[in-house]
């Protein structure tokens, strides 16, 4: 699964891949009512992505981040 935490000091949320990346990789946060709000394409390898909330208003969203034929969707607040 992936964990999701926030950087402090940039207050951008870290999302950490159980595992590096294999395949390209989507990164998506929908809204509560399910409209995409931020989406960002994964290179192969990579472990940590990076979301910056400043283009996102506060509220609750769900990250679903799909790679090597899984999916895994998160619960996000921000506030």
């Amino acid at each position: 699964n992936s964990v999701i935490s926030r950087h402090i000091a940039s207050g951008a949320f870290k999302v950490q891949l159980p595992q590096s990346v294999k395949e390209q990789a989507d990164v998506v946060v929908y809204n509560i009512l399910g409209k995409s709000v931020y989406s960002q394409h994964v290179s192969i390898g990579t472990t940590t992505i990076y979301i910056n909330p400043n283009n996102i208003e506060t509220g609750i969203y769900l990250v679903k981040v799909n790679y090597d034929n899984k999916t895994n969707i998160t619960k996000l607040v921000v506030d």
